[in-house]
Parts: C-alpha cells; sequence; structure tokens
C-alpha cells in the first residue's frame, strides 16, 4: 500500500458523527479536498438554519453537482452544512478501503465511487 494522506483520512474520517458548516470545512480543508469527499459520495450537503438544525427537521439535501456549485460560491452562506453522506462507507467498518482510498490508490478511489453509487 502507498503513503496514507493523512489529510484524505481525517477529511473523510471526521466527517463520520458530525455536523458542521460547509464554509468551514472549506477554510480548514481546502475546496480540493471537500469537493473530493463529496464527489466521491463520503459527504452530504444540506441547507439548514440554525433553528432547523436543532429540530432536525426541514433539511434540504443537494445533489452532488449543487453542493459542488455551492461549495464555490464566495463567500458560502452559513446556512450550508456538511456531514457524512447517508450510505457511505463507514470507516469503522471497512478501515482496509478507507486506507487505502486515503492512500490514493486509483482501485480503491473507484471502489469507493462504486459503492457510493457515483460513476
Amino acid at each position: 500500500m502507498k503513503k496514507i494522506d493523512p489529510e484524505v483520512m481525517d477529511a473523510v474520517t471526521d466527517l463520520f458523527g458530525y455536523i458542521a458548516r460547509l464554509h468551514e470545512m472549506v477554510d480548514e480543508r481546502g475546496s480540493d479536498l471537500v469537493a473530493r469527499v463529496i464527489d466521491d459520495g463520503f459527504a452530504d450537503v444540506f441547507l439548514a438554519s440554525d433553528e432547523q438544525l436543532f429540530s432536525f427537521q426541514g433539511w434540504e439535501y443537494l445533489p452532488a453537482d449543487e453542493a459542488l456549485r455551492v461549495m464555490r460560491l464566495e463567500p458560502i452562506p452559513a446556512d450550508y452544512r456538511i456531514t457524512e453522506a447517508r450510505g457511505a462507507v463507514d470507516p469503522q467498518g471497512d478501515p482496509t478501503l478507507i486506507c487505502r482510498y486515503a492512500a490514493n490508490e486509483p482501485d480503491a478511489i473507484a471502489e469507493v465511487r462504486a459503492q457510493h453509487g457515483r460513476k
């Protein structure tokens, strides 16, 4: 296995069980890495005010292409949030695949994308 890229590993594993403001994630991780985890199916972006967020009601999930468009807005509106994608490969459930993905192994990236229904 190639050397694991810690930034990729952190971007994937930190999303599980966590909700962040999209603009904070982009500021912290960079737009290219955030775009990758969205495009590869590890992350979902949704629109929710603070009130909606804490009531767990009214969340509007975006398709990946729309999430990528919003992610590139300047500034990114604060009500856009990012979290683990529903049905994403679980880092604890398949750590070998996640490690290979984080090592940028093409076959692992293809497998992740296939499991997430991406092309």
